[in-house]
């Protein structure tokens, strides 16, 4: 697999990057980004320059954006979607103050 892909990033071939992420994902969460670029190329022996930095990371991104759909662990700079709060309350009106709409239509805080 290892020269595979060093024959893809050497012939610049499409997917060369998606192919790394999806292959070294555990990897590059273990150990970062810039770490696991830095171990890859020595792995491989090929120049740190050969790697296109924004490429990886958008492969990266796209992954992480594929595991979040299949509703999978993510990490690594992905966008994580929070999870709804249940039973969240904006305005207590327990707490003595609350918003409430004046003939305007703004809003202004109100004590009960």
């Amino acid at each position: 697999m290892e020269e595979i892909i060093k024959q893809a990033l050497l012939n610049n071939k499409p997917g060369a990057y998606t192919l790394i992420v999806s292959t070294y994902y555990s990897k590059i969460m273990e150990v970062g980004n810039k770490y696991f670029i830095t171990w890859f190329c020595k792995s491989l022996e090929i120049e740190e320059d050969l790697i296109n930095y924004q490429s990886f990371r958008t492969a990266l991104y796209r992954y992480n954006k594929k595991r979040l759909k299949e509703n999978l662990p993510v990490g690594g700079g992905a966008i994580v979607k929070p999870a709804p709060a249940k039973d969240f309350i904006f305005s207590d009106p327990a707490s003595g103050k609350f918003k409430e709409k004046n003939e305007k239509g703004n809003t202004e805080r109100k004590s009960l």
